[in-house]
């Protein structure tokens, strides 16, 4: 996942009831960080207490289901 589609799943996982997005990173040891590992999302819900970590959106929509096919269509582009 892009760092642009991370930010675009943390707001549509934020904007859903029952979850907290606590974070987008690169969850690794600072040693093992390159350019081109995925962006990934750290979030809680409120069946599970504990911490998540999400790489795609199939592991978002299996967590919360609530998102699934809430936004199936690439934003368009600004003119300007």
């Amino acid at each position: 996942m892009t760092l642009h589609e991370a930010c675009e799943l943390a707001q549509r996982l934020h904007d859903a009831p029952g979850v907290d997005v606590i974070a987008i990173g690169r969850f690794a040891p600072p040693e093992e960080i390159n350019r081109m590992m995925a962006w990934k999302i750290s979030l809680t819900t409120e069946r599970g207490g504990r911490p998540r970590v999400i790489a795609s959106l199939t592991e978002a929509e299996r967590l919360v289901p609530s998102i699934a096919g809430t936004n199936n269509t690439k934003p368009q582009r600004m003119l300007f």
